[in-house]
């Protein structure tokens, strides 16, 4: 990581700058967010996806289509 950290800082002034990893949130993610300032983790689409799927999982389809539209809406509304 000490290598990207690197060629990042010769490259962009860091200290105005927001980093965004974008991810599940796994271990390269953690570590990404310790080593780089300024940075935050953010889900991407198709783990947002997964994990509404896993959340509605057992419902009938109707009730399943339903409750991840409202879920995604209110994601989307913060």
């Amino acid at each position: 990581m000490g290598k990207v950290l690197s060629e990042l800082e010769k490259r962009y002034d860091l200290k105005e700058t927001n980093i965004y990893l974008h991810g599940d949130g796994a271990g390269w993610i953690q570590t990404g967010l310790e080593w780089l300032p300024n940075s935050q983790h953010v889900l991407d689409k198709f783990h947002k996806n997964k994990a509404l799927k896993k959340v509605c999982a057992g419902l009938d389809g109707q009730t399943r289509r339903a409750m991840e539209k409202a879920l995604r809406a209110a994601l989307d509304e913060g």
